[in-house]
């Protein structure tokens, strides 16, 4: 797998069924926008995932994994669209953050994209996950158009786990990023990565 790259798009169509060839073709003949997104991490090869008799969660899935093991990263795809990210706003609200942020299709065709919203964080604290998805939002838009995202995020999403696994509040400095897949990936997509930080008390 390591040996595909990311050099030359490919499609990954899982199982199809008996309508497949006709949706394949319709994607590669430039007919369909191809919106789909990893629900998984593909590793760069089998030999950098744990043994399969390890139960903890170190170096399996976004959360865990190292970055320079991935080869695909959770949430990401491609298609014929391309889309910017910018104006990344958090503010207090109530009860936990609200987080917009503008899209801009920058092509010259209608795409779909998902926008994801993921946490880091605290910093210094290596027990926790590199990241993790808070919220997401799928979204289609036409060639030059811009829609704004909102995230509503209530403080119960912002709890870590300790040592002990006690979920609580932990304070410190985080990250928010919004991207078009799993952060903890080196950014092949630059326009659709913006992050921001965020003190939690």
């Amino acid at each position: 797998m390591e040996s595909v790259g990311c050099k030359l798009p490919f499609i990954q169509v899982w199982y199809p069924g008996e309508a497949g060839g006709e949706a394949i073709a319709s994607v590669l003949c430039g007919e369909s926008e191809p919106g789909g997104r990893l629900p998984i991490t593909v590793p760069r090869n089998t030999s950098c995932l744990p043994p399969f008799e390890d139960y903890s969660m170190r170096g399996r899935t976004y959360r865990y994994m190292n970055p320079d093991d991935v080869l695909f990263p959770f949430g990401f795809g491609l298609g014929y669209a391309a889309f910017r990210y910018e104006n990344l706003q958090i503010k207090r609200w109530t009860d936990g953050w609200l987080v917009s942020i503008d899209i801009l299709n920058t092509s010259d065709r209608s795409g779909n994209d998902v926008v994801q919203c993921y946490l880091h964080g605290p910093e210094g604290d290596s027990e926790q996950p590199a990241c993790r998805l808070l919220s997401f939002e799928k979204l289609f838009l036409p060639a030059g158009a811009n829609c704004p995202v909102r995230f509503e995020l209530p403080d119960s999403q912002f709890f870590s786990f300790d040592a002990d696994g006690c979920r609580k509040r932990i304070p410190g400095d985080y990250h928010l990023t919004v991207s078009g897949y799993a952060p903890v990936f080196p950014a092949v997509d630059p326009a659709r990565r913006v992050s921001a930080k965020l003190t939690i008390v």
